[in-house]
């Protein structure tokens, strides 16, 4: 993966996390009593609009690595587990990301929400752990 590219997926997985803890912060830290009932911060609109530009962003950019970055790291087995762990989570983010924007009120929607916000707060370690793991190559096969 080029340089330029590794910053780009960086910074895009980055800004699409603190603007998913930063929206959780506001949403459940930050509302305000309102005539009607808890009425929520004025910056929680915004924050969640760059999320989900941005996540269309890390969207592209993960499905552009991943076409030339896991094909050839699996067979030398280059961190397959955590590579495995990470792309499983990376989908259920994107569904129930997803299910928060089309699912209807109710059950199915409360689920996926609290799903996304607890894989979307913890998805970093994974991130980190993928990104930052020596890499092991397996021995090469003898003849």
């Amino acid at each position: 993966m080029s340089p330029a590219l590794r910053r780009a997926l960086y910074a895009a997985f980055g800004l699409l996390w603190l603007t998913g803890c930063a929206w959780l912060v506001l949403h459940y830290f930050f509302r305000t009593a309102g005539e009607f009932g808890p009425t929520p911060h004025p910056w929680e609109p915004g924050v969640l609009t760059v999320h989900g530009i941005v996540a269309m962003l890390a969207l592209f950019l993960f499905g552009w690595v991943s076409g030339g970055h896991i094909g050839p790291n699996w067979r030398p087995r280059l961190r397959r587990t955590s590579g495995i762990w990470l792309t499983s989570l990376l989908g259920a983010l994107v569904i129930t990301g997803i299910a928060n924007i089309y699912a209807p009120e109710g059950a199915l929607h409360a689920n996926s929400t609290l799903v996304h916000e607890v894989l979307g707060a913890a998805i970093a370690l994974p991130l980190v752990w993928h990104f930052f793991k020596p890499r092991r190559r397996t021995p090469a096969p003898r003849d």
